[in-house]
C-alpha cells in the first residue's frame, strides 16, 4: 500500500519527563528539604540553650529532611542529562525497543487478561524489545486535559499493558507513533469479538425511543 510506502518503519522518539512535572517535583523536594534546614538549626539552638529533648527532637526532623534536599539537586541533574541525552523510544522494522524507564510502567486498570497463565509476585516488568506479532491489542485512552493522552499497549509478553504518555513525548511524535504502529500491528487496532460494537452517542436512546 502506499500509506505503508510513506510511513517506513524505523523511528525513535525522545521520551523524556519534561520540566513541567520535574519542575514540580524538585520544587517539592526543595521545599521539603529547606524545612529540614531549618528545624536542624531551631534543634540545635534548643540544644545550645539546655532544651535538650525539644532540641533532639527537632534536630532528628531537621535531618530526615536533608536527604530530599539532595534528592532535589540529583533530579535536577538527572532532568539536565535527560535534556541533553533523552532515552529514546525506538520502532525497528519488526519491534517496538523500550527505553528503561518504560520497561516498569504499567496499568492495572486497563488491563487484559494474558493468553497464558503469568501470575507471579514480583513486580510486572516488560521487556526491552517487544516483537510486533506479540501485541494483541492497543488502545488510545483519552483526557480531560490535552496532551495528557496515553497508549495502552497489551502484549503477551507480559500480564500487565504497557502504557506509554503523550506528555513524556515531543509534539506531534504521539500521534506519529499511533500511525507507525497501526501499520506495523494491524491486528493490535481490529475490534475484538468479545467488544460490542461500537456505536454514536445517543444512537441507543433514538433506539430505544421508537421501540417504545
Amino acid at each position: 500500500m502506499a500509506f505503508e510506502d510513506e510511513i517506513p518503519l524505523e523511528r525513535s522518539y525522545p521520551y523524556r519527563m519534561g520540566w513541567r512535572s520535574l519542575g514540580c517535583l524538585i520544587a517539592s523536594l526543595a521545599s521539603v528539604g529547606g524545612v529540614g534546614i531549618q528545624l536542624l538549626l531551631i534543634g540545635w539552638e534548643r540544644i545550645q540553650q539546655g532544651n535538650l529533648p525539644v532540641g533532639i527532637v527537632l534536630s532528628g526532623l531537621g535531618a530526615c529532611g536533608i536527604p530530599l534536599l539532595l534528592l532535589g539537586g540529583l533530579m535536577f541533574v538527572l532532568g539536565i542529562r535527560d535534556t541533553l541525552r533523552p532515552p529514546l523510544l525506538r520502532v525497528s522494522t519488526t519491534e517496538l525497543i523500550l527505553p528503561s524507564c518504560l520497561q516498569h510502567n504499567t496499568d492495572e486498570e486497563t488491563a487484559v487478561p494474558p493468553a497464558r497463565s503469568a501470575a507471579t509476585a514480583d513486580p510486572p516488568t516488560h521487556p526491552e524489545r517487544i516483537p510486533f506479532t506479540a501485541i494483541r491489542q492497543v488502545l488510545r485512552k483519552n483526557a480531560p486535559d490535552p496532551g495528557d493522552e496515553q497508549l495502552v499497549i497489551n502484549h503477551e509478553l507480559c500480564p500487565h499493558p504497557l502504557v506509554i504518555q503523550q506528555n513524556m513525548m515531543n509534539r506531534g511524535d504521539f500521534d506519529e507513533l499511533e500511525t507507525v504502529l497501526r501499520v506495523a500491528a494491524p491486528q493490535a487496532f481490529a475490534p475484538r469479538p468479545d467488544e460490542p460494537p461500537k456505536t454514536l452517542w445517543g444512537s441507543e436512546n433514538r433506539k430505544d425511543d421508537a421501540t417504545c
